[in-house]
């Protein structure tokens, strides 16, 4: 999945994250977004695969210096994760948690990728 739904959806100036360095983004518009991964830019408070830091995620993804944050997880993060153990709890089980937390919104799903928001409080 290249992120053309990702442009589409941030406005300028918004932060964009993902799982791994290892996805097809900073292709366009490079300068209008601020990017950042879960992999090197999140300090982790909780490393237990049965219940991910997703408060640490959701801290990151509230920051109001930007006007919306998205974050895109695709199968490649979650595979280049497995091969690497390139965050402390395993980017499927981050991926589920985030899924059923009621802080962040599904904005778009497909088999190979999906790309959460934080939920309106």
């Amino acid at each position: 999945m290249r992120c053309d739904v990702l442009y589409d959806v941030a406005p300028p100036g918004s932060l964009l994250v993902v799982g791994t360095v290892k996805t097809p983004w900073k292709y366009q518009d490079v300068e209008k977004f601020h990017y950042r991964t879960l992999a090197d830019d999140i300090e982790w408070r909780s490393t237990d695969p049965a219940e991910p830091d997703i408060e640490s995620i959701h801290a990151m993804m509230s920051d109001q210096r930007f006007p919306a944050a998205f974050l895109l997880i695709t199968r490649s993060q979650i595979a280049n994760d497995e091969m690497f153990a390139l965050l402390p709890v395993p980017l499927q089980q981050v991926k589920d948690a985030l899924i059923a937390s009621d802080r962040f919104h599904v904005i778009y799903s497909n088999p190979d990728a999906v790309i959460l928001t934080v939920a309106n409080t």
